[in-house]
């Protein structure tokens, strides 16, 4: 599939989700097209997956219409220890 049909793809995606709670949309040769959401309520009533990282920050994610759309929850340990 080429970037331009996985763009497309992404933005059929897009009608369905709040714009104000869009973080950033990927697409690009490697992978499906990704929408990463600031909010997980976009995600409610979807099968989601859920990936720990070794700093406990988590990744919850589902695939809509072959798009991953996905959220990250940050832990008390990366935000205790981030640099900002």
């Amino acid at each position: 599939m080429s970037v331009a049909e996985k763009t497309v793809q992404a933005l059929n995606v897009i009608k369905r989700l709040d714009l104000n709670n869009i973080v950033s949309v990927t697409t690009d040769q490697i992978g499906p097209p990704k929408i990463q959401v600031n909010n997980l309520s976009d995600l409610k009533g979807l099968e989601l997956s859920e990936e720990v990282f070794q700093d406990g920050c988590k990744r919850i994610s589902t695939v809509v219409d072959g798009v991953l759309v996905f959220g990250v929850m940050l832990s008390e340990r990366y935000l205790a220890s981030a640099p900002f």
